[in-house]
């Protein structure tokens, strides 16, 4: 019996002394593994913490630079467009009728309005006869190449490293704006619309991947505030580059609107060269040659066919059946048709009714964009604040601020109608204030897409920029419908449109929207346990 239990013991001893040589074994190999990929891994001597904030900062910072970039190639058109047309179809009757009203500028104030608007009378400046529907063709065909795209694009995103896309997508979109000029001298308006469907086409893999970038980078704590650094990168386009377009133009500089596409494209040419050196010497660093999401390694090694299964049933729970994401889509069509009536009509409105020449129009345009980049930093401060202090939840405190920003935006478009026009600054303080509230969507719907789900997000993103992109190919169209000749009567049923949409946008999210999404992340722990 001793002898028995001699052995049996001396067996559990034996096994006991197996497993703990094993585990010392395994943990010291997860050691000198760490070890060495923290030695591989980084070359600077700082700590960790402040290795990550660096990180952080130069994404926050070169993702911005990559808004402003491409907001400088997209958006400053609405300008360009004033400058082609100056003295010709847009300063008279747009179907050719002669009636005049008070507050437009036809009969013989528009030779005027042309002759205040530039120096410059060069064949290319003044030989563009577009009415305000080939203007929304040329600026929807953007839209179109944007749309036949996005649809795939967000999978793509969500499968694939979002970086390189986004390098890829970003030389496109500089050869397109930069052969804009060319392509209108050689084709006029047919050319500018081809132009502007392959701009169109890249800015359907930059949109998806910017935000796939900004939610792997960006910390969940600050991610409202940094995200809103990204996103003002857009408002500093136009502050810089509506001016600058219009001085060149009146100056009648390199032909004059041509400076609108010659120079962002320079400028958006350095950037794609510095972010590209960055990302290869970072990559070059790695270990895994894979700077985005290292979780995607892990499964590399599953079957094409089991990664294909796994991934399409996560695509139909996480996001197909998920209310909150269907949320998003009329609050990304009202934000475009507010933002893009801001871009491109609300200029046209200041030289129709209040008869602003080239240069106070371009400097008035670009001020409620400069209002937006402080409204939405102090937003989203306001809300990571709220979050820390534990006084609002993420989901309360985004759907507040989200009714705040279309309700109040779609307040102040309705009394610009109603406002004397024969008060300048007080039409333009009110826009500017509409512009400044919109502002609060920041903290809102924006956060939400990059926040709901890090698996999805770029499909997230493109089912959002998809849904954008149908809004910003009606409005220039409903533009064309509603506004003949410009009149102050046309304009105002235009600001009730878009008033009209935002009122729906703010209804839906408050019901449906969300920003930590429960669902996907019972979903996500389920199919870790199984």
């Amino acid at each position: 019996m001793k002898v028995r239990l001699v052995v049996i013991f001396g067996r559990r001893v034996n096994r006991w002394s197996l497993k703990s040589t094993s585990m010392a074994d395994h943990s010291s190999s997860i050691q000198v593994s760490v070890a060495d990929e923290s030695n591989a891994g980084s070359s600077i001597d700082f700590p960790a913490a402040k290795r990550k904030k660096s990180v952080v900062f130069l994404t926050t910072a070169f993702l911005a630079m990559a808004a402003m970039v491409h907001a400088l190639l997209t958006r400053t058109l609405s300008i360009a467009l004033i400058c082609m047309t100056s003295g010709s179809s847009n300063s008279h009757d747009m179907h050719g009728n002669g009636s005049s009203d008070s507050h437009g500028m036809h009969g013989n104030g528009s030779s005027e309005y042309a002759h205040a608007n530039s120096s410059c009378n060069t064949s290319a400046q003044s030989n563009f006869d577009w009415n305000y529907f080939v203007q929304g063709n040329v600026i929807a065909m953007h839209d179109w190449g944007e749309l036949v795209f996005i649809p795939f694009t967000g999978f793509f995103i969500s499968i694939g490293n979002p970086t390189l896309i986004l390098l890829a997508a970003s030389a496109l979109s500089i050869m397109s704006a930069a052969l804009f000029p060319v392509s209108v001298q050689s084709a006029d308006y047919k050319g500018a619309m081809v132009s502007r469907f392959f701009l169109g086409i890249s800015h359907a893999f930059t949109s998806p991947a910017v935000d796939a970038v900004a939610n792997h980078w960006l910390p969940k704590v600050m991610r409202s505030t940094l995200y809103s650094f990204i996103t003002s990168g857009s408002q500093v386009a136009l502050l810089i580059g509506n001016p600058m377009v219009a001085a060149f133009c009146h100056a009648c500089v390199m032909g004059g609107w041509p400076v609108a596409f010659y120079v962002p494209s320079i400028i958006a040419a350095v950037w794609l060269v510095a972010f590209s050196s960055l990302y290869f010497f970072k990559m070059r660093e790695s270990d895994n040659h894979d700077l985005y999401s290292p979780d995607q390694n892990a499964s590399a090694p599953l079957g094409m066919r089991h990664r294909v299964k796994h991934l399409s049933r996560s695509l139909v729970k996480e996001v197909g059946t998920n209310g909150a994401v269907w949320a998003l889509l009329p609050c990304s069509m009202a934000g475009t048709w507010t933002t893009r009536f801001f871009i491109f009509y609300v200029p046209n409105f200041y030289r129709d009714v209040l008869q602003l020449p080239l240069l106070p129009n371009a400097v008035f345009a670009s001020l409620p964009f400069l209002v937006q980049i402080v409204g939405k930093i102090l937003f989203s401060s306001v809300s990571d604040c709220m979050l820390a202090r534990r006084w609002l939840s993420r989901n309360v405190s985004s759907k507040l601020f989200n009714s705040i920003s279309f309700l109040g935006s779609g307040f102040c478009l309705v009394l610009t109608a109603y406002v004397d026009k024969s008060s300048r600054h007080s039409v333009i303080a009110v826009l500017t204030t509409g512009l400044a509230v919109y502002s609060c969507s920041a903290p809102g719907y924006q956060l939400s897409i990059v926040s709901m789900n890090k698996r999805w997000t770029g499909l997230i993103s493109s089912m959002c920029t998809c849904s954008a992109m149908v809004s910003a190919i009606t409005l220039p169209y409903l533009v064309a419908a509603v506004v003949h000749v410009g009149t102050e009567s046309e304009w105002r049923t235009m600001f009730f449109c878009v008033a009209a949409m935002d009122a729906l946008a703010a209804l839906v999210y408050l019901f449906f929207g969300r920003v930590d999404d429960d669902h996907a992340k019972a979903l996500l722990n389920q199919s870790k346990s199984n």
